[in-house]
């Protein structure tokens, strides 16, 4: 079973990939296992590590990040020939994976249960899962991939005038718009508190946003941005993440009192700067605090971060709700269930990769590059993860 990346990837990309995929398992086996904790000297230090949990937020900005960067590449066709081969490429490198994987939990959902509703198919197969009324999801953390489809339709928006500017200015109004919707959601929720675990891309365009601007920056290699210290740098947008995602937190909500609202809305864009900032620092020439991006074992799971993403649910639910009848929650049934799943997910990854995710990385490969594209930009959106 070969998993060797494909040519032209950018390490730091997939160690972050790595990250993430593996920063949601471990928050799905914690959750499913009763939340254990390690109290010492008044601290809980399983709540330390609950920003891990923040991965797929992490996913959207790299989203951001590298699908901006290959709308740019397609930009030699008409526009609605650019749009169209976008949103193709996408689909080929999605779909095969998440319909094997949906089919696979539908049969394993359906066996038990002996009776599975088709309009769930249907919505799965159309990527309409959560626009189609009456059907079920079939694994919770799909609904990710629906906001990841919401953006490819919305990203051809930012492209459909001359100029940066006109982009700048799409993207301000999409941002605001973000913005509003996350504060009428808090405002609007019976408690007064929105989790915003589920939606549709204007509840999380902000992690998008940020992973475009980084690609700018990337790309446009701006002054300020090369005085910025790599370690202070890569600390500072820790502390956002950390930062931020305590703001997400119920206790602070009640904390802040009348600004409860405001630390809601605004907790996933200050998160999410955050790992836009780590972004640029990894992608440094050196970086003495992330070159364990580029470990081996951190670029093979980045490269299976999409199957471990599709396959870990199950596993993670299963795994968690076994150990955690033999041994309480405890810490030892967390950690015990995190390595059951990896050792089951990790497999089935590899094989998703190589017969489904594989043949089609290196079809989009062949793409002829842009002649009309400036030189700088198809020189380092060439690099681009697939």
């Amino acid at each position: 079973m070969s998993v060797a990346p494909p040519p032209n990837r950018l390490a730091p990309v997939d160690g972050l990939r790595a990250v993430a995929v593996l920063g949601v398992i471990w928050w799905h086996t914690w959750i499913h296992t009763g939340n254990p904790a390690v109290i010492c000297f008044g601290l809980n230090f399983e709540r330390l590590l609950v920003p891990l949990g923040t991965g797929f937020q992490l996913f959207f900005v790299l989203s951001g990040f590298c699908l901006y960067l290959s709308y740019q590449r397609l930009r030699e066709f008409s526009a609605w020939q650019t749009y169209r081969r976008f949103v193709r490429r996408r689909w080929w490198r999605l779909s095969p994976a998440f319909y094997f994987v949906s089919l696979s939990t539908a049969a394993m959902l359906w066996i038990p249960q002996g009776h599975f509703s088709g309009l769930t198919l249907v919505g799965h197969i159309t990527w309409l899962f959560y626009w189609i009324p009456g059907c079920e999801i079939l694994s919770p953390v799909f609904w990710t991939l629906e906001v990841e489809w919401e953006f490819y339709l919305a990203l051809p928006l930012l492209f459909s005038g001359p100029g940066r500017r006109t982009r700048f200015g799409w993207l301000v109004l999409l941002v605001a718009g973000c913005l509003a919707w996350r504060f009428w959601a808090v405002v609007d929720a019976a408690d007064g508190i929105a989790t915003f675990g589920t939606g549709h891309l204007l509840a999380h365009f902000l992690p998008f946003a940020w992973g475009i601007l980084a690609a700018e920056c990337w790309l446009n290699h701006p002054a300020w941005l090369a005085r910025i210290p790599a370690v202070p740098a890569v600390l500072g947008g820790a502390g956002l993440v950390f930062f931020g995602r305590g703001m997400e937190s119920t206790e602070i909500f009640y904390l802040a009192g009348p600004f409860g609202s405001l630390c809601k809305t605004f907790s996933e864009p200050i998160l999410t700067l955050g790992y836009a900032l780590v972004l640029l620092s990894a992608l440094k020439a050196s970086n003495p605090l992330l070159g364990w991006l580029s470990l081996p074992v951190m670029q093979l799971t980045g490269r299976l971060s999409y199957g471990l993403y599709l396959w870990h649910w199950l596993p993670s639910a299963k795994f968690g709700q076994m150990f955690r009848t033999l041994l309480g929650e405890t810490v030892w049934a967390h950690y015990l269930a995190l390595a059951a799943t990896l050792a089951v997910s990790f497999p089935l990854a590899g094989l998703t990769y190589r017969f489904l995710e594989a043949p089609f990385i290196s079809g989009k490969a062949k793409a002829r590059p842009s002649r009309t594209t400036p030189a700088t930009v198809v020189s380092l959106s060439s690099r681009l993860p697939r």
